[in-house]
């Protein structure tokens, strides 16, 4: 988008292609999980319940960093109720243009990457 010779002031950056959240937290569930079981799901508020109970220690917690965006946002971003036009950014990107839906490997990508960086 940098590049672009149309480049715009403002652009809305997020993968074009729609898919569910549950899907993707299925994925993540299984790859996280152990060899005979997936994780577990629950409920987003009784996760946030959790997060704030847990630790206030952001070296110990890391979601309490973002505690705030959690609580008013993330639902409203992560589930669809907030769509963002990415016609303009998809006109001047190629890269956005051939992107895909979030698949396995994808996933199996980030899970690879967060255990590399000790976060898993």
């Amino acid at each position: 988008l940098l590049f672009s010779n149309a480049f715009r002031p403002i652009y809305h950056v997020e993968n074009p292609s729609r898919q569910s959240w549950s899907g993707v937290l299925e994925t993540f569930a299984v790859l996280l999980g152990n060899f005979n079981e997936s994780l577990p799901i629950i409920p987003f508020q009784d996760w946030l319940r959790v997060v704030k109970l847990h630790n206030d220690d952001p070296e110990k917690n890391p979601a309490i960093k973002i505690l705030p965006f959690l609580e008013r946002d993330f639902l409203r971003h992560a589930t669809g109720d907030l769509i963002l036009s990415t016609a303009r950014s998809r006109q001047d990107s190629p890269t956005l243009v051939r992107s895909t839906a979030l698949d396995r490997r994808h996933l199996e990508e980030y899970v690879q990457y967060w255990k590399e960086m000790e976060v898993l």
